[in-house]
């Protein structure tokens, strides 16, 4: 084999070597309004509904949601992407109100980047998203589907994200919600394996020794 092309086989060993640990990869995670999601009963001020309220909301007793309630399947005239309709409670009598707040989450792995959440939902009677305590969307409602979205990277963290449906009823009975949302991101670069780092030093050492033989000829 050349010289000239020994010195391009280590430029590529060299090149490969630099290259493969920088690849990220992009990844999705889906959550949706299903059997799994939360749910907790709270009939007391209405303005708890529009601002989150850390304090109120870990206190709350969050159970197993009832799926696909007759109350909740109403609240989406079009349901996102066939997501389950949820309801808090049964009809739970004369003079109880069924609005309260819905709760699920996801994890996203240390050094994500690129970060972003769309989603898509109603409620019935009138709704607000939050993530991680902060709002995200605009009103949400029972007559159509409400789109909302965020790539604030500082409303994300790494570990566990909560996501938060709150839901306001003015009537009584049985009332619910549905969801769609999705969460795109990056994967953090992988940490180089022993094998990349040998490679990238047989690369750099022949590299070195070319050279030297090259300039040995020369003189």
């Amino acid at each position: 084999m050349s010289k000239r092309k020994v010195a391009s086989y280590l430029w590529a060993v060299l090149l490969l070597a630099v290259i493969a640990p920088m690849h990220l990869w992009a990844d999705q995670i889906t959550v949706e309004s299903d059997a799994s999601t939360l749910g907790a009963r709270w009939g007391g001020d209405e303005s708890v509904f529009s601002s989150y309220n850390a304090n109120l909301i870990s206190q709350l007793p969050f159970t197993p949601v009832n799926p696909f309630y007759a109350g909740a399947a109403q609240s989406v005239s079009t349901p996102p992407d066939g997501a389950m309709a949820i309801s808090i409670a049964p009809d739970c009598g004369t003079g109880c109100l069924n609005q309260g707040f819905f709760e699920t989450a996801f994890t996203l792995p240390a050094g994500f980047a690129d970060v972003s959440l769309f989603g898509e939902g109603g409620v019935d009677e009138m709704g607000w998203v939050f993530l991680n305590g902060n709002l995200i969307s605009g009103e949400l409602d029972g007559r159509n589907v409400t789109y909302f979205s965020t790539t604030n990277a500082g409303f994300f963290q790494a570990g566990s994200n909560t996501l938060v449906i709150s839901e306001d009823t003015v009537d009584r009975g049985p009332k619910g919600a549905q969801f769609f949302v999705t969460i795109d991101y990056t994967d953090p670069a992988p940490t180089p394996e022993p094998g990349t780092m040998l490679l990238l030093g047989s690369g750099l050492a022949g590299l070195a020794g070319s050279v030297r033989r090259k300039r040995g000829h020369h003189n």
